[in-house]
C-alpha cells in the first residue's frame, strides 16, 4: 500500500512540475516546440522613441532597415541611414522637414559605392557621381534643380550638354 501511495505521488509531482514549466513556456512566449509565428503586421516592426524612428525587417527586431530622426510633424528629419539585411549600410541622406536636402550617398549590397551627390530641398544640386560594382567612376552629372545641364561619361570620355 505504501509502494502504491508513493507511486501515485510521484506521478502526481512529475505531472504538476511539467505543467508549471508549459505555463511558463506559455508565458514567455515559447511553447514545447519552439515555434513562433512571425507578425505581418508591418506596425510591429517599427519602433519609435520621442522623435527617433527605426524600422525593422522582422517584428523579432534583430536586422535594422531604416534609422533616423522624426521632427515635431512626423516628418524625417537629419541623418537617415537605410540597412541592407545582412546588416551592411546601404545609404545615407539627409533630410529637413521630410523632404531630402543635403548630402546623399549610396551603396551596393557589396559595400561599394553606387552614387553619392547633393539634395536641395527635394532637388538635385551640383556634381552627382555614378560608379560601377568596383568602384570605378562611371560618370559626373551636373545638376540644377534636378536638371542635368552637363553629363560626362568616364568611360567614353565624352561630354553631353542638355
Amino acid at each position: 500500500m505504501k509502494y502504491l501511495t508513493f507511486i501515485l505521488a510521484a506521478t502526481l509531482l512529475f505531472s504538476c512540475s511539467e505543467d508549471e514549466n508549459n505555463d511558463e513556456a506559455n508565458k514567455s512566449g515559447k511553447d514545447n516546440e519552439e515555434t513562433t509565428l512571425e507578425s505581418t503586421d508591418p506596425k510591429d516592426r517599427i519602433v519609435r522613441d520621442g522623435n527617433k524612428y527605426t524600422e525593422y525587417y522582422e517584428s523579432s527586431k534583430k536586422n535594422i532597415k531604416f534609422e533616423g530622426m522624426l521632427n515635431d510633424a512626423g516628418e524625417r528629419e537629419g541623418k537617415w541611414v537605410y540597412y541592407f539585411i545582412d546588416g551592411k549600410e546601404g545609404s545615407i541622406t539627409n533630410y529637413k522637414n521630410g523632404i531630402e536636402d543635403g548630402f546623399s550617398i549610396v551603396k551596393r549590397p557589396n559595400g561599394t559605392l553606387y552614387y553619392h551627390g547633393m539634395y536641395e530641398n527635394g532637388k538635385r544640386i551640383g556634381t552627382w557621381k555614378t560608379y560601377d560594382e568596383n568602384g570605378k567612376l562611371l560618370s559626373e552629372t551636373e545638376h540644377t534643380d534636378s536638371k542635368v545641364i552637363n553629363s560626362i561619361k568616364e568611360e567614353s570620355k565624352t561630354t553631353d550638354t542638355k
